[in-house]
């Protein structure tokens, strides 16, 4: 007897072990789908599911772990992922990789991957897919897997199947990251090749240091890195006329719509010792750009730093410099006013600063992670931003600028006898209408300012972005998110209206994005405004 219940406790052992592990396998009664387990990462070849990992965007296990513990990568976790289009058109399609499409690559890692149909016309679009931060595997800092702190970098691989797409059209890809206070950030995009060849080798990788320096206008907050939301992957940027698939009659898209295949995996993080931060260079030296009736703002110049390449495989690609919002004194929030995109420059001008006061800097010394041959610059390369080390860890340099000269009026002295009368002939001969110019509307407050449309196409409707009802003389800039300087101009009141044509200062047109616009009236006041451009959306004319 005694024999028979030990069998039977055995027995009983066996079968509660097997439940539990079927549980984790199916991920059943659990709300967060861990690929990481503690003890169990390497336990799948090339041993890549641990602590960093968020989502593997795979199919079910394929049962390699060891049955001592629950698997090390994901059961499903493609599931985890939504998608999401502006009423009332259809969602993108979210589905594993189909092996019987030619030119398909094997998985990234583990088993399977993302194969997303994103639809759009000649305009894009305007889907995206995303990831919930209950839905992240990575361990996290200090065990809390929405923060990422403690982390270099983000990225995910993306593949451009050439036999399924037939286009040789250009594709960029773009990502964005958010957190719970409501701040947005969109740290860039990569070109995405066609591929044939099944490998892999093209990834979205941004910087975590960059992006936690971006300071939201708007928000008045820096993006919380400790708190993060959730992961969105937005739709290629491309006039998907230029490829041959069509939806389905069953889907509802914009007219004219064409489909295009890209596969997605392994969403990870790099851990903190990825890459190296160079910090700051060396005398830094803030004072006025030009002279006299020529001052132009704050110039910022400093040494070029003694080594180009600090560590080897790695060189200086440039510098990354913020202002400080708060003249004089310096400290947070500092915004970014420019990007030198060269170890050789080692100055730029401010035209944003408009002087008559002490104004503090920090220049960030930026790297792009290993680039000793093409391998490593696929494998190791930020390419969605600049590395750079965090502005707290860098000094502050503050210097007086001298205030910009006001800006001209023009004063029309009239020719003797005085300025002729404009008359047309009536039809009726006791009666000679005079024409007299309009008087330009009384000057209003920049809080009242009309700025349309928003969003903003440049391939739509009028083609161009208009700022009016401010005062005349009010000064305006666009910047881009990484604080450059996009168009700067003046309001006239002759002219009426500010027009912007989409265009940067080098004549390129702006990628689609959140763009800052900042009014300064004559009185010093400013406002900052947001402007979203896209090339997949109807502009909305509403001042």
């Amino acid at each position: 007897m005694r024999k028979i219940i030990g069998n039977i406790l055995v027995i009983l052992s066996v079968l509660f072990v097997l439940m539990i592990l079927q549980l984790f396998h199916n991920n059943s009664g659990i709300n967060i789908l861990n690929a990481y387990t503690p003890g169990a990462e390497n336990c799948y070849p090339p041993f890549v599911y641990g602590p960093n990992l968020v989502n593997a965007m795979q199919g079910p296990s394929q049962g390699t772990c060891p049955t001592s513990g629950p698997p090390a990568d994901s059961h499903n976790d493609y599931t985890a992922w939504q998608g999401y289009a502006p009423s009332p058109y259809t969602p993108p399609g979210i589905s594993l990789n189909w092996e019987t499409e030619n030119c398909t690559p094997s998985a990234k890692y583990g088993t399977g991957y993302l194969r997303i149909t994103w639809t759009g016309n000649s305009s894009g679009s305007q889907q995206y897919i995303y990831l919930s931060s209950t839905y992240f595997e990575n361990q996290g800092c200090s065990g809390n897997p929405y923060d990422w702190s403690c982390y270099d970098y983000v990225r995910f691989y993306i593949y451009n199947n050439e036999c399924k797409n037939q286009s040789s059209t250009m594709i960029t890809q773009s990502a964005s990251i958010y957190d719970n206070n409501g701040v947005t950030i969109n740290p860039g995009s990569v070109v995405l090749k066609p591929v044939d060849s099944g490998i892999w080798d093209i990834h979205w990788t941004a910087s975590l240091n960059y992006i936690r320096n971006q300071y939201d206008l708007i928000t008045g907050n820096y993006l919380d890195i400790h708190n993060i939301n959730g992961f969105r992957i937005n739709a290629i940027h491309t006039n998907f006329s230029n490829f041959p698939l069509t939806p389905p009659l069953s889907e509802t898209h914009p007219s004219g719509s064409r489909q295009a295949i890209i596969y997605y995996d392994y969403l990870t993080l790099g851990a903190s010792d990825a890459l190296p931060e160079y910090g700051s260079p060396t005398n830094v030296n803030i004072s006025t750009a030009g002279q006299g009736t020529g001052i132009m703002g704050a110039l910022i110049s400093w040494d070029y730093p003694s080594n180009p390449v600090p560590t080897p495989g790695i060189p200086i690609t440039g510098y990354h410099i913020y202002r400080s919002l708060n003249s004089p004194g310096g400290g947070h929030p500092y915004v970014a006013v420019g990007i030198v995109s060269s170890y050789a420059v080692n100055n730029i001008t401010d035209t944003t600063c408009p002087g008559g006061n002490t104004y503090c800097y920090k220049v960030l010394v930026l790297n792009n992670g290993p680039a000793t041959s093409a391998d490593f610059q696929k494998l190791n390369t930020i390419n969605a931003t600049y590395h750079e080390s965090l502005l707290d860890d860098v000094p502050q340099y503050c210097g007086w600028v001298n205030a910009k000269p006001p800006t001209p009026t023009a004063t029309w002295t009239p020719p003797p006898g005085g300025w002729p009368t404009n008359t047309t002939p009536s039809q009726s001969p006791t009666s000679t209408p005079t024409f007299t110019a309009t008087t330009p509307p009384p000057a209003e407050d920049i809080a009242q300012a009309h700025v349309y449309p928003n969003p903003y196409n440049p391939d739509k409707g009028s083609r161009m972005f208009y700022v009016d009802n401010v005062p005349d003389k009010t000064k305006i800039y666009i910047y881009a998110m990484d604080g450059t300087l996009v168009k700067d101009g003046v309001f006239n009141s002759v002219d009426r209206r500010f027009a912007w044509n989409g265009l940067n200062k080098n004549g390129s047109r702006v990628v689609s994005g959140l763009y800052y616009l900042v009014l300064e009236d004559p009185a010093g006041n400013t406002r900052v405004l947001r402007i979203i451009v896209c090339y997949n959306c109807d502009p909305v004319y509403r001042p």
